[in-house]
């Protein structure tokens, strides 16, 4: 099934106007917009609650992109840290 969408660009009037099929999938949905490492820590998640360190040991990525994606993730409602800044865990909630 074909959607059509216009597009109404002028000068002075830089308007979107859309005609979109309430059976079109929603672009801003969470699951197709993640991350591959927002992903891989879900499925690590999913498996067995990880502290940051053992995440690291499972990832390609800096601590800092990591504490930024949990972050991430946590903000969203996808997991929670359980326990103390120094002995915690992340788990999915």
């Amino acid at each position: 099934m074909n959607y059509i969408k216009e597009h109404k660009l002028e000068p002075n009037n830089l308007n979107f106007e859309a005609n979109i099929s309430k059976n079109e999938p929603n672009n801003l949905n969470f699951e197709a917009n993640i991350s591959e490492l927002s992903r891989k820590i879900l499925s690590l998640l999913s498996v067995n609650p990880m502290t940051n360190k053992e995440l690291l040991e499972h990832i390609n990525a800096s601590k800092s992109t990591l504490l930024r994606t949990t972050k991430q993730l946590k903000e969203i409602g996808k997991i929670e840290y359980i326990g103390s800044n120094r002995k915690g865990y992340w788990k999915i909630k």
